[in-house]
């Protein structure tokens, strides 16, 4: 479920996959009055899950950045990357530790953030278009069209 709009904050929810096809990573912004904006990425080098979600964090910040976004609400189901972020775990393993200073770097753009952990139920959005990059044929740029039929 993606979270509502709220009056002056955007929603990011991010989600990263890895598997045997491959890595990827997906993100849902939400604008303060609901309009939403999508991307799902192929990770075209080898990332572990953990990886792939902290590649979805940072991509995620970039574009929310680019849009000049101010005030961020951000919603994962990575309890490892949300504890990291909010100081509650220690980033042990180095490159862990870069990704962490990476992402702590991004949010300093922010006049305000928070970062919360969502239960993967509350995050499919993200989840799905996560599973969505790697099987695609990575030499074609797209939009994808999703419609729904009730009938």
């Amino acid at each position: 479920m993606v979270a509502p709009p709220s009056e002056d904050f955007w929603h990011l929810h991010v989600d990263g996959a890895s598997n045997y096809k491959g890595s990827g990573a997906s993100m849902v912004l939400v604008t303060p009055k609901g309009s939403m904006l999508e991307h799902a990425i192929t990770l075209s080098f080898k990332a572990s899950n953990n990886e792939a979600e902290y590649e979805t964090l940072l991509a995620g910040l970039r574009m929310a950045k680019d849009l000049a976004v101010k005030k961020l609400a951000i919603h994962s189901d990575s309890q490892l990357i949300t504890s990291q972020v909010t100081g509650e775990y220690t980033a042990k393993h180095p490159r862990m530790a870069q990704y962490l200073e990476k992402v702590r770097q991004q949010l300093e753009a922010f006049q305000t953030y928070t970062l919360t952990q969502v239960s993967p139920a509350d995050n499919a959005h993200a989840d799905a278009l996560a599973g969505l990059g790697p099987t695609l044929n990575h030499q074609f740029k797209r939009s994808i069209m999703v419609e729904y039929l009730d009938k």
